[in-house]
């Protein structure tokens, strides 16, 4: 994002979804869980990044099971809606 910055560039990260083989073991979801914290937190850091979206935030409705079997979990929230922790990497990054 920095050399993007120096280009004048403004930066997006969309679509944003992390598979896990599931089930997904404990640290699974913590490496999960680190890569969405660390997204964000990149994000918030640069200047040029203006847009931050994951593909959804079930992981009820994801896409993910469909085009990859044997894979899902891939969002902040579980299938019953309950907070996983991507959700609580993704808070740490806001602040909260």
């Amino acid at each position: 994002m920095a050399r993007l910055n120096a280009l004048g560039l403004e930066t997006a990260i969309t679509e944003l979804d992390v598979r896990l083989r599931v089930p997904p073991s404990a640290a699974d979801l913590e490496r999960q869980r680190a890569i969405y914290n660390g997204l964000l937190s990149t994000c918030l850091a640069a200047r040029n990044c203006k847009t931050f979206v994951s593909w959804g935030f079930t992981d009820k409705a994801s896409w993910v099971p469909s085009a990859y079997p044997g894979y899902g979990a891939a969002l902040p929230f579980d299938e019953q809606y309950a907070a996983k922790p991507a959700y609580y990497g993704m808070r740490a990054a806001l602040g909260g």
